[in-house]
């Protein structure tokens, strides 16, 4: 407040005074009034001017990125997009759907003994199965029964010999009076052409 004792002096001064001094100092001194809160230094106001244009080059900035962008999808149809999505997707669906069938038929089928598996499996009505959620099929056990017993060549067929104990009947043969180790050659050739 220095700054101001020259204009004052060493008394007090009315408006018109007040008015002529401050006329007279010039650029010396600059009043403002502080109480509608309008007023902001030089260097303030310096600061927070470039702090906004560099604000305002980012938006510009991200505004040209965003326009370039916007650009490249100038006549695109949008819906149609979506449209064409939502189709890939199904078909993606239905396809895995598909394959996951197949695999569990191909499986089945392979376990039923199959010769020709491909075979087999074509020959399968698929729109009489059904999968689970827990992978099981239905109506296919049904089906490969039915062409195993129709189509039986298409199956290997597994072929069991009973096997008896070696008892040729109720009326056993006596054993050799003798042991095998301890005859002659032509005893042992004799016992072996009776058995």
């Amino acid at each position: 407040m220095d700054y101001l004792k020259p204009l004052f002096g060493d008394g007090a001064l009315t408006y018109d005074q007040f008015a002529s001094k401050v006329a007279e100092a010039g650029e010396g001194i600059k009043l403002a009034n502080l109480a509608d809160g309008h007023y902001v230094s030089r260097v303030k106001y310096d600061e927070d001017l470039g702090v906004a244009n560099g604000k305002l080059e980012t938006a510009n900035g991200t505004i040209t990125t965003l326009q370039d962008t916007l650009r490249k999808f100038d006549g695109v149809d949008v819906d149609g997009l979506r449209t064409q999505i939502q189709q890939m997707q199904q078909k993606y669906d239905s396809d895995i759907e598909k394959l996951t069938m197949d695999a569990a038929i191909a499986a089945r089928v392979r376990d039923f003994g199959a010769r020709n598996p491909q075979l087999v499996a074509g020959a399968v009505d698929r729109s009489k199965i059904s999968r689970a959620e827990d992978g099981t099929l239905t109506g296919l056990d049904e089906q490969l029964e039915g062409l195993k017993s129709s189509d039986e060549y298409l199956f290997n067929i597994i072929e069991t010999q009973n096997i008896g104990t070696g008892h040729k009947g109720s009326n056993p043969q006596p054993g050799p009076e003798k042991d095998p180790e301890k005859m002659s050659m032509n005893e042992y050739r004799k016992y072996r052409s009776q058995m």
